[in-house]
């Protein structure tokens, strides 16, 4: 993952836009702060974000096997109900 400043995607939206990118007026970086903030909204409500995305690590469990002796501590998948369970 990178990592960018707000400063320098402003800077480079500036830029894209026909501004220059340092010594711009106010008005200017303001409705770029606006768009930018606007567009980044609807790509972090759109995309999935798998490096920042908390994942229990019982969706990963195997599945029940009643042949099998389980430990305290233990999660397994249960087809059946459709749920997690923990050896106690």
């Amino acid at each position: 993952m990178t990592r960018e400043s707000f400063n320098d995607v402003l800077h480079d939206a500036l830029v894209q836009a026909g501004r220059s990118g340092r010594g711009v007026q106010l008005t200017d970086d303001n409705l770029a702060t606006v768009f930018i903030n606007e567009w980044l909204k609807r790509a972090w409500e759109f995309a999935w974000w798998p490096g920042i995305t908390r994942i229990e690590p019982r969706h990963f469990a195997p599945v029940y096997d009643s042949g099998k002796t389980y430990v305290a501590g233990d999660c397994v998948w249960y087809p059946a109900t459709n749920q997690h369970y923990e050896a106690l």
